[in-house]
């Protein structure tokens, strides 16, 4: 009996064969031969048979805004929680059908939203957790579609972060004006940040944080500091004569988490937001993008070593093992880390 693992490897060798029969020197090659061309991606399609199954989309407003992974068939899924807009999300399933759901729980540090759908049909994801996958190793990262969304390979063992932040202040993503002028005036707002996703603007003048009043932008650094990455907070701002109520995820300055400057990482295209403070992870070098992160990320056998659940750089993203990710699920499930930040 063939299994997903042989069939890759099979195939695998036949297209890498007709490859060299393909090109010559003097021809280009398709981009579809690429390593994550169309192509390449179809012959891991027997490897994330089962695991598709389990996979799901996070919908907002008709958007897909993150994947999420099945957990057990009376309706639990995990996801990437800080990729929720808002827990007025759905979730979308292999054949088209959409449910609602409910948000149990979010493990703010570690970025795992648990979600609840009502109803008996999902099929739980199968883990790898007495597999520790080594550097060189396939890792393939199923989506909606038959074909992976992308494949790679680990890039390092399994690991625990170092504290690689810009200090200890949690990111908001705004610049505060020049030495002069004390109030907490947005002068700027960063792309890819809680900031820019939660539609702040320049010119806002930032009056509450989680219910604090704000007397200038150095109390606003000094109220950000008590907060973590990673969380969502209330924010209440003055625009022109209006009052606006945000809510804002928390992101964190990160200097070179794998070694690469910024802006090099930059050219890869957007990274995640929350993207540090986990608790280990495996690294591969998959350029995944930040909506299709929070789903699984198998291995030629088809089961998943955990969950895509950062991208870091430009050819970096990050697995939360499964061995992690259990007891955090287990945890969620009791209540142990109940929402208090974000709030429907």
């Amino acid at each position: 009996m063939e299994t997903p693992k042989l069939k890759v490897i099979l195939t695998l060798i036949i297209t890498l064969s007709l490859l060299t029969t393909i090109a010559t020197p003097a021809q280009k090659l398709s981009r579809k031969y690429y390593a994550n061309g169309s192509e390449v991606r179809k012959v891991f399609t027997p490897a994330i048979i089962q695991a598709q199954k389990s996979t799901l989309s996070v919908i907002y407003k008709s958007v897909r805004v993150a994947h999420a992974v099945a957990i057990s068939k009376d309706g639990y899924a995990i996801t990437k929680a800080s990729q929720l807009p808002t827990h007025n999300v759905q979730l979308k399933d292999q054949k088209g059908d959409f449910y609602k759901v409910k948000v149990i729980g979010i493990n703010y540090q570690q970025d795992i939203a648990l979600l609840k759908a009502e109803t008996d049909k999902f099929i739980p994801i199968k883990w790898a957790t007495n597999i520790t996958p080594n550097p060189g190793s396939w890792v393939i990262t199923p989506g909606m579609h038959i074909a992976p969304i992308a494949v790679g390979m680990v890039s390092t063992k399994n690991r625990e972060l170092r504290q690689n932040y810009r200090g200890a202040t949690p990111m908001l993503g705004i610049s505060l004006p020049r030495p002069g002028d004390d109030r907490a005036r947005v002068v700027e707002v960063h792309d890819g940040t809680g900031a820019k996703q939660a539609g702040i603007n320049k010119e806002d003048l930032i009056t509450h944080v989680a219910g604090v009043e704000i007397l200038g932008k150095d109390h606003l650094v000094t109220i950000l500091k008590k907060h973590k990455a990673g969380q969502w907070v209330n924010i209440i701002l003055k625009r022109d004569s209006r009052t606006i109520k945000k809510k804002v995820l928390l992101g964190t300055w990160v200097v070179d988490p794998v070694g690469q400057s910024g802006m090099q990482n930059a050219l890869g295209g957007s990274l995640s937001i929350h993207r540090a403070g986990y608790k280990n992870v495996i690294q591969h070098d998959t350029p995944l993008s930040p909506e299709n992160c929070g789903g699984p990320v198998v291995n030629l056998d088809g089961k998943a070593y955990g969950i895509n659940i950062a991208r870091v750089g430009r050819t970096a993203t990050y697995i939360l093992p499964a061995k992690t990710l259990i007891p955090i699920i287990n945890d969620l499930k009791q209540n142990k880390n109940p929402i208090h930040t974000f709030k429907p």
